[in-house]
């Protein structure tokens, strides 16, 4: 997971395994390299940070194994049922969601230029807050973040969850949004139609699974949504801001946007 940049894994194969949970199982896969690679040039056409880890950049930054218990999880069970096929495994990393729902739109170029039938999975924990023994405690948020979550996919209703306050969603200590707003990318322009299948939190953590498939006909632009309910959400916060952060603001934009220094 990178602060800046959305990853994408190169590599004829990938590898991993589940010691630290207590699991003597090594799992290899073969990689869809050229997917990989069509997915990071669409980013790079695109103006999103997409990074394609090749073997030098894996060294750089001490990746030993690809796939980490969030990728085997998954793949697991697509062994189980017969699956052989390759994959592609990307992750979001700490963007903003829009961001991170355009690097979606780059996945799905990718996907149709090569002509490839693709399932998408988006793995990972909801909230790591709901009893005293969990990773992050008990918090209100997030047992409610949790219910809030079957809710939204129920319904479809995504916005929803794109809403969410950042400091809520500190405090609900989740990792669902990034793999999902990855996913619903993909789906730009689609009506997505979400069904939740099961839910448990067995060690203080939320798991859920859950189905969703593209219906017919056209759905409007979550993207150009999500867009305008930003830039309202800016002019608020701008409107209210200091004379100093009014400065600082000020500084940093000319600083970035024109290469000078202000005058005072």
């Amino acid at each position: 997971m990178f602060e800046d940049a959305i990853s994408v894994m190169d590599g004829d194969y990938l590898g991993g395994e589940l010691k630290n949970f207590g699991v003597d199982q090594q799992y290899k896969v073969p990689n869809d390299r050229q997917l990989a690679r069509a997915i990071a040039e669409h980013g790079k056409k695109s103006g999103i940070p997409i990074v394609l880890l090749e073997e030098q950049l894996k060294k750089n930054y001490m990746i030993r194994e690809e796939l980490d218990y969030g990728a085997i999880v998954p793949f697991h069970y697509l062994q189980e049922a017969g699956y052989e096929g390759k994959i592609v495994l990307l992750t979001p990393g700490f963007l903003p969601f829009e961001r991170t729902y355009k690097a979606g739109m780059c996945l799905r170029k990718g996907i149709e230029e090569l002509g490839r039938n693709a399932v998408i999975i988006a793995s990972g924990d909801n909230s790591h807050a709901l009893q005293k023994n969990s990773p992050a405690g008990s918090t209100v948020e997030g047992r409610a973040f949790d219910a809030l979550l079957q809710k939204a996919i129920s319904g479809s209703d995504w916005l929803s969850l794109y809403e969410l306050d950042h400091s809520y969603l500190e405090r609900a200590a989740e990792d669902t949004l990034g793999s999902l707003f990855l996913l619903l990318g993909a789906f730009e322009g689609v009506a997505l139609l979400g069904t939740p299948l099961s839910y448990e939190a067995p060690f203080g953590v939320g798991y859920t699974v859950a189905t969703m498939y593209p219906s017919e006909g056209v759905a409007p632009s979550l993207l150009m949504t999500m867009d305008a309910i930003r830039e309202s959400r800016m002019k608020r916060i701008r409107k209210q801001e200091s004379e100093h952060a009014l400065l600082a603001r000020t500084a940093v934009e000319t600083y970035v946007r024109e290469d000078r220094v202000i005058q005072l």
